[in-house]
């Protein structure tokens, strides 16, 4: 990464959600990296900004960009597809973000104890595990993985998700998720705009071009993670072609990911600029 481009990372997830830095230490990281500023998108959570994380970020020089990544999941009945939306530029205190907020915590708080009644049942306990992010009201399933990994009951978090909790585990749990159009609306109302998060990840074009028509999104994740430039030629004639925003960022999680480093992916300033003015 080339630190004259003044590059943004905007997407990023601290340890209010299931990233293993604290906000502080990101913004830390973001300023050794080279890095001009981060959004901290953490799941269905804005607990990261802080007036302390704020003033840190002024302190150090690092532009601190307002941000959240909302679950939700496409087409229920047939073949669920997750669909993931990063909103930029929100107000954070708006009332209608605060009430998605304590909606995406109440789901969270009741799957995470209807996977663990479930896990108990087959004969995995992991109630005496240490789940203190509980409290910060974005739980799932990668803190219950670390504790299986802890428990030795999985090696890593792929094998915790392939042989417990992903979508086809035996203790997977359906998640009741605010709707695609809800979450869309709310980050519009609070004055941001709604992107597709890592759209290269969507299971084939034909059900990206059908989630795209349906729904009004702002803008897509084309430069995201590691992902080489060649797989995302797609993803940037479709912007083009329907006038979208194009967002970039490394997805980072700290430890919980390690193949991916801060700034893998990232905007540029003036491309920030677009999508800001845009808000």
């Amino acid at each position: 990464m080339n630190a004259k481009l003044e590059s943004y990372d905007m997407h990023c997830h601290s340890t209010c959600s299931d990233g293993s830095l604290s906000p502080i230490e990101l913004l830390n990281l973001a300023k050794e990296s080279g890095l001009h500023g981060i959004s901290i998108t953490d799941h269905d959570t804005v607990a990261a900004y802080t007036q302390k994380t704020f003033d840190h970020a002024k302190k150090i020089g690092v532009d601190l960009i307002p941000g959240v990544e909302f679950s939700t999941v496409y087409n229920k009945r047939e073949g669920s597809e997750s669909v993931h939306i990063l909103g930029y530029g929100i107000d954070i205190h708006h009332e209608k973000i605060k009430h998605l907020q304590k909606l995406h915590e109440q789901r969270r708080k009741e799957r995470f104890e209807q996977i663990l009644s479930k896990l108990k049942a087959g004969g995995f306990d992991l109630t005496d595990g240490n789940f203190d992010k509980e409290k910060r009201g974005s739980v799932g399933r990668p803190h219950i993985a670390l504790a299986l990994i802890e428990k030795g009951y999985a090696a890593d978090m792929k094998m915790a998700f392939r042989k417990f909790l992903g979508d086809r585990a035996p203790y997977f749990v359906p998640s009741n998720m605010p709707s695609i159009e809800e979450t869309i609306a709310t980050i519009k109302i609070a004055g941001g705009k709604a992107i597709l998060a890592h759209p290269i990840l969507i299971k084939g074009r034909k059900i990206l071009r059908k989630i795209m028509s349906s729904y009004q999104f702002d803008g897509m994740e084309c430069y995201y993670g590691n992902f080489p430039r060649d797989r995302i030629e797609f993803l940037l004639k479709m912007c083009e072609h329907k006038n979208l925003l194009i967002t970039g960022g490394s997805d980072f999680h700290g430890e919980h990911r390690t193949f991916v480093t801060l700034g893998s992916s990232f905007m540029t300033k003036q491309a920030l600029g677009s999508l800001l003015s845009r808000c």
